[in-house]
């Protein structure tokens, strides 16, 4: 069953990426994950056991988090992508703004990622 939906699944990304907004920041995206998620993992060694992450909560232990929670914000804008990626298929032949708009916010939402594991490390290191 796989098989048979990889075809359609590659055809309609194909439409999909021939967008020139939605290409670029469909590929920026991807490209902030795979270094939001890299960063971590190359300062693994010299990361405490525990971070601030948790910036809404009061000063103290309740601020402070596993080092694997760094991994939620990349993940998080995977997921974001996919789901925007997935809902901009559906749309762009009937509403191409919207899904240039969707791929734009998850752009940004890949920014915001980028932003708060540098700054979290950093603070850290």
């Amino acid at each position: 069953m796989i098989r048979q939906l990889l075809p359609f699944v590659r055809f309609e990304l194909e439409s999909i990426l021939e967008n020139r907004i939605i290409r670029i920041t469909t590929y920026s995206s991807l490209i902030l994950c795979i270094f939001t998620i890299c960063i971590p993992l190359f300062s693994w060694r010299i990361l405490p056991p525990y971070i601030p992450l948790w910036f809404s909560k009061p000063w103290g232990l309740e601020r402070l988090a596993s080092v694997y929670w760094l991994f939620l914000p990349p993940i998080s804008s995977l997921f974001w992508l996919i789901t925007t990626l997935t809902i901009s298929i559906k749309l762009l032949k009937d509403h191409l703004v919207f899904a240039q708009i969707m791929t734009f916010v998850t752009l940004l939402v890949s920014i915001m990622s980028f932003i708060t594991v540098t700054t979290v490390i950093s603070l850290v290191i």
